[in-house]
């Protein structure tokens, strides 16, 4: 009992826990910075989904409904609206608050500002900021504050709660186990039988120019990384709870997977976050600072300290049970969006739909937008983007999936590109008209890795058609 009491509540780890804080703001600047670049064309007065238009809506539901708003929706910007100064200085005051993280100052008001900051938006942005690594930031920094240390500067052998550990531990379990869990469970999984790399690559939302090359390796190398995923993400998880080197050997595996897919994807701040809280796994031994850093011993257990375990243990179910209870813990606690269930890449797409958006003064020559980052033509080359998060193309992606008929932001999109709006027009690498077009309309097509060029696609179809009447109101034609 006493070496298993050792093993859990022993350690020193005041290296961990300087290097996931560090980390935690490394990831936080990523999405505060990310965003601050696409705030206006995504949620500003011109925007494709106005934050203003937004929380006059959510005003209107309130009264109606008899619920509060500003619980429901909980963010800074009730206080100020939502004009477009308003979302570039949050912004700001994100990027600003993770550089503070960063130089382990005030660490934990630091991270309970960025939390804010962040739910702000999370709470506002609708399918622009509905990502589960959105979610996983919320979790990750809230878990931060028991972890990270407190006062205004502490010092690097500020000896960390074990309790605060044991809560980024559990959300790093949570997120790892749940994503392998579901691979497993989904109905025909192309996990399952070995071939889910013989899609990744190509039908991923932002491959880069490493995932062209990685498509070409031999099936037994596929089928090895998908050997490897598995074994990352099922047996990687259980390993934080065993003795401390078999844990630090699941972490570098852990760690491992998340380069892979940073190398070969675009997914943001979502692998330096997934590594923070890897990173919090190992103990001071492990960085070689056994002599060096020698962790405080623990206060002694007074009223404050009492409360402080108290908060921790009514956290930590929260933290352990929601990816496997969401429906019993998350409706009292939703509107915070920070406890999740986690389950990344389920369901293996087999296919690339993709919708090339074009715009016409006359109706008869088409001329295309030209996306920074998703495909746009057969030729283009891939594009390298690790660490930003273009979220129009990633929502292009997901609105091809359905069709092109489906997502009810791709009318508001259509009408800002009538318009000629440079806030929306931002978003994209060019390919625009100079004047405002008369017409705007969607080719769907299926597109697919080729030897001799990035892409091969089919004919494709025009499945919607957009232009303006009299008035500037939108009229929409579907395919059927």
């Amino acid at each position: 009992m006493q070496r298993l009491r050792e093993h859990l509540l022993g350690g020193s780890f005041a290296m961990g826990q300087f290097v996931f804080g560090r980390l935690l703001a490394v990831a936080t600047f990523l999405a505060f910075w990310s965003l601050f670049g696409q705030v206006e064309g995504l949620y500003g007065a011109h925007g494709i989904l106005p934050i203003e238009d937004f929380l006059a809506l959510a005003t209107e539901w309130g009264r109606n409904s008899g619920n509060s708003p500003t619980w429901t929706f909980p963010s800074l910007i009730w206080l100020t609206g939502g004009a477009d100064r308003t979302l570039r200085g949050l912004c700001l005051a994100g990027m600003v608050g993770s550089v503070v993280l960063f130089a382990g100052v005030v660490p934990r008001l630091a991270v309970a500002c960025l939390w804010l900051l962040y739910l702000s938006f999370v709470a506002l942005g609708q399918v622009f900021l509905g990502y589960q690594w959105d979610g996983l930031l919320l979790e990750a920094l809230f878990v931060g504050f028991f972890f990270v240390p407190g006062g205004a500067r502490p010092r690097r052998t500020a000896r960390p709660e074990t309790g605060g550990r044991w809560l980024v531990w559990l959300l790093c379990f949570k997120l790892m186990f749940s994503a392998g869990l579901v691979k497993l469970m989904a109905p025909n999984s192309a996990w399952t039988d070995l071939t889910a790399l013989n899609f990744h690559f190509w039908t991923q939302p932002i491959p880069n120019s490493v995932a062209w090359y990685a498509d070409q390796l031999p099936q037994w190398l596929k089928s090895a990384g998908v050997i490897f995923t598995l074994v990352a993400e099922t047996i990687g998880p259980l390993l934080i709870f065993a003795p401390r080197r078999v844990r630090h050997a699941g972490a570098l595996l852990m760690i491992a997977l998340q380069l892979s897919i940073m190398a070969t994807g675009t997914y943001g701040f979502f692998n330096v976050l997934s590594i923070a809280l890897c990173a919090a796994l190992f103990d001071d031994e492990f960085f070689g600072r056994a002599a060096l850093v020698r962790s405080e011993e623990p206060p002694a257990l007074g009223l404050r300290r009492k409360i402080w375990i108290g908060c921790i243990v009514v956290v930590m179910p929260l933290v352990a049970l929601t990816s496997f209870l969401p429906r019993v813990i998350g409706g009292a606690i939703g509107p915070l969006r920070t406890f999740n269930g986690y389950g990344l890449f389920a369901d293996m797409t087999r296919e690339r739909p993709e919708i090339s958006v074009e715009w016409s003064d006359d109706g008869e020559r088409w001329t295309p937008y030209d996306f920074e980052y998703k495909p746009t033509t057969p030729d283009e080359p891939l594009r390298m983007t690790t660490l930003h998060m273009p979220r129009l193309d990633w929502q292009m992606w997901f609105a091809a999936l359905g069709g092109c008929q489906r997502p009810a932001w791709l009318q508001p999109f259509a009408h800002r590109l009538l318009e000629g709006g440079p806030e929306v027009l931002g978003l994209l690498q060019g390919g625009f008209s100079p004047d405002p077009p008369r017409f705007v309309r969607m080719r769907f097509f299926q597109y697919r890795f080729a030897r001799s060029a990035t892409w091969k696609r089919d004919d494709g179809f025009v499945c919607a058609r957009f232009t303006l009447n009299d008035t500037g109101a939108l009229v929409a034609a579907y395919a059927r």
